[in-house]
């Protein structure tokens, strides 16, 4: 089914769209949009839209609270378009246009007791309940700032805080239809593979072996989409002996 991709990414990240985009190209997705505060970047492709839509920000929490204006917008941009996000770090492994033949309104990865849901990977249909899930996102983000809820950069943004606290409150009150997406499939993390692997061996396997099992795990996962949070995409050692057990 056919799919617009959409993401944030500031002028100090602009190694990680070089780093993922060509994985996004090879999907399906008929544009990509890149809302970014880099006034002087310009597309190379004409599937690739560069959108300068924000003021100039290094701050994390500043940049992830984009997000929803991103969804805000491109809602209205592409009125009758489904509508894929993805962090600005995550590698695309294969096409992901049949996530839209199911059956909802919004889908999301992480939906799990205890856990903040992911706002790094979401399918949206354009419906007008997707236009309010954006409107009422806002508001909760706006709310837990005030509240001095989720401003320590790297442990948890208000906007995600926010984000989850809509998804739950759509599902519990069947506002919209919530589809549930496997995290390890969806949006994979990279780096907590890796924390996995230094487990191993701090319980005296052997570093070969240890190394062996981790990346069997990426592997193994039927893994759609690797996240490489946390800057890990900029670790080359690690990029490279996760890219190399996929072939």
């Amino acid at each position: 089914m056919e799919y617009n991709i959409f993401t944030l990414c500031s002028a100090n990240y602009r190694d990680a769209y070089e780093f993922v985009i060509d994985t996004w190209l090879q999907t399906k997705a008929k544009q990509i949009y890149i809302y970014t505060d880099d006034r002087s970047w310009r597309s190379t492709t004409s599937r690739v839209n560069i959108i300068p839509y924000f003021e100039p920000s290094d701050d994390w929490l500043v940049n992830v609270g984009r997000k929803v204006l991103c969804l805000e917008d491109l809602s209205k941009r592409e009125q009758n378009s489904n509508l894929l996000f993805l962090d600005i770090d995550c590698y695309v492994l294969t096409d992901l246009g049949h996530v839209f033949d199911m059956d909802y309104d919004l889908s999301v990865v992480r939906f799990e007791p205890g856990k903040i849901v992911s706002a790094g990977v979401y399918f949206a249909k354009n419906t007008l309940d997707v236009k309010r899930f954006a409107a009422d996102w806002k508001t909760a983000q706006e709310h837990f700032k005030r509240k001095r809820k989720g401003v320590v950069a790297h442990q948890g943004s208000y906007s995600q805080y926010a984000y989850d606290k809509v998804v739950r409150q759509y599902h519990d009150e069947g506002v919209c239809k919530i589809g549930k997406l496997s995290f390890d499939e969806y949006s994979l993390k990279i780096k907590d593979v890796y924390k996995h692997r230094h487990y191993l061996l701090n319980r005296g396997i052997d570093p070969n072996k240890a190394k062996q099992q981790t990346l069997k795990r990426v592997a193994d996962e039927r893994t759609k989409v690797l996240h490489f949070y946390n800057n890990s995409y900029r670790n080359k050692r690690l990029v490279k002996e996760v890219l190399e057990c996929l072939r």
